[in-house]
């Protein structure tokens, strides 16, 4: 949702600016997009704009990122297929026609934040959490502030989701109840007689499904009880239908319970989607009480939660599948970029993981020795 109003306004900017540019063409053809004309909106009306983005030093003016002219070229593109499937437009993809500006604008970004002495940690594994101890911090904070409890489970399942199912923030605000169910899985557990449930969310809507294809995510139960995400998600519902009061759905028919929201907003219609701002919010106080410091928010678990997977070894075809990623988009924007099978060879171990041990790793310097050799670093 969140998507489709982003690529709307800047659709209609580029609308509005073809009929106002192309007046000698007829009013179908102005809007018809192509390479040129892209290239020229782009250079006319985007590189080197001030952007819109609310600061908080009301004197500051930024100019536009180069993310944001990949957001403009991305909406430009999509109303480009639009008009190749209804057979109104048969140009060539404008995409090719404006890298050279988007390799420019890169170019100059990285200039201005070298200048500027910008963090170099954004977007790295110093950027956001790390460990599970840190989901952990989260959580525990989510459950022992002093608000409406409720809100605060909705909060807590909310971000247990979005990393555990590695889900963007319209993915979780959009979750039916209908979308999740229960099974067991075969060959995971150590003895027979003990089941290993799998919580399955069905995902048939979101930025990269707009055809409505069947996608599954899944997990399974946390061997840290206060994280994990099936203990977490009946503590929800038990509070929604027993604390609360809310009416228990009516499964007689699938009519009476199909577009009951999974994350109630405060709105008493629990059809009604959960607002943006209220989920971001959320996220902001959970990461700010564990400590965590991030330009992200409602889209954080995605790259924290796949870069921890990574680290610990998980195949990255695994971590594909359950992120529902292409090659591209996962090793470029969300995994470490750390090759450590060859690091553990090059450094003497063998290519598996789990086998590193040197004796002097084993010993931590004192304190006293540390403050000598670092006074202005090391504190008592």
């Amino acid at each position: 949702m969140t998507t489709k109003k982003a690529y709307a306004s800047k659709t209609n900017e580029f609308i509005k600016w073809a009929n106002e540019t192309f007046t000698d063409e007829n009013e179908l053809e102005r809007s018809i997009v192509s390479g040129t004309k892209l290239n020229y909106f782009l250079r006319d009306q985007v590189v080197g704009c001030n952007s819109r983005q609310k600061s908080k030093a009301p004197t500051a003016l930024k100019k536009i990122k180069t993310s944001s002219l990949e957001q403009y070229i991305a909406a430009i593109t999509d109303l480009y297929k639009t008009q190749v499937q209804k057979k109104i437009n048969c140009n060539e993809h404008p995409k090719a026609t404006v890298l050279g500006l988007i390799n420019s604008s890169k170019m100059k970004e990285f200039e201005v934040s070298r200048a500027n002495c910008e963090d170099r940690g954004e977007g790295t594994l110093a950027d956001g959490y790390t460990s599970l101890d840190q989901v952990s911090k989260i959580v525990q904070f989510y459950l022992n502030e002093q608000r409406n409890h409720g809100e605060n489970l909705r909060d807590a399942l909310a971000f247990l989701f979005s990393h555990y199912f590695l889900l963007r923030g319209e993915s979780i605000r959009n979750a039916d109840l209908t979308d999740f169910q229960m099974i067991n899985l075969d060959s995971e557990s150590v003895r027979p007689d003990i089941k290993c449930p799998d919580l399955v969310m069905i995902l048939r809507q979101g930025k990269t499904n707009k055809n409505n294809r069947l996608e599954l995510t899944g997990c399974i139960r946390s061997t840290q009880v206060e994280i994990c995400p099936i203990m977490i998600f009946g503590l929800y519902l038990f509070w929604r239908f027993h604390v609360q009061n809310e009416p228990f759905p009516d499964f007689t028919t699938s009519a009476n319970w199909y577009r009951i929201k999974l994350f109630k907003s405060s709105d008493s219609d629990t059809t009604k989607v959960w607002a943006y701002a209220s989920h971001r919010d959320g996220v902001a106080r959970g990461l700010e009480g564990a400590q965590i410091f991030t330009k992200k928010k409602t889209h954080i678990n995605r790259g924290c939660a796949a870069r921890m997977a990574d680290l610990d070894g998980v195949n990255e075809d695994q971590i594909r599948r359950l992120g529902r990623w292409n090659n591209t988009t996962m090793n470029g924007a969300y995994l470490t970029g750390l090759p450590r099978e060859v690091m553990r060879v090059m450094t003497g171990f063998t290519v598996q993981q789990g086998r590193f041990y040197l004796p002097r790793a084993s010993v931590d310097p004192s304190k006293s020795l540390c403050k000598m050799i670092f006074p202005d670093y090391c504190s008592e």
